[in-house]
């Protein structure tokens, strides 16, 4: 785990869980504003919406980490 985390310097920000909540925090940001915007969303549909795909792309980052 070590050896591979020295590997990933410049992917640190991302890798660790500051990089993921603010990934999480622009992505309901997004979401958000889009609802506001079409006026028939709930800020709790957004961030389920939001919460999925950021696990998602967490799961996506994971793959491509262990294929590296």
């Amino acid at each position: 785990m070590k050896n591979n985390r020295n590997k990933d310097k410049q992917n640190n920000f991302w890798n660790s869980s500051n990089g993921q909540w603010f990934l999480l925090i622009v992505i309901f940001i997004i979401f958000g504003s889009l609802g506001e915007l079409s006026g028939g969303w709930s800020w709790i549909g957004t961030f389920i919406i939001s919460f999925i795909i950021w696990r998602i792309l967490m799961i996506l980052t994971k793959e491509d980490k262990e294929n590296y």
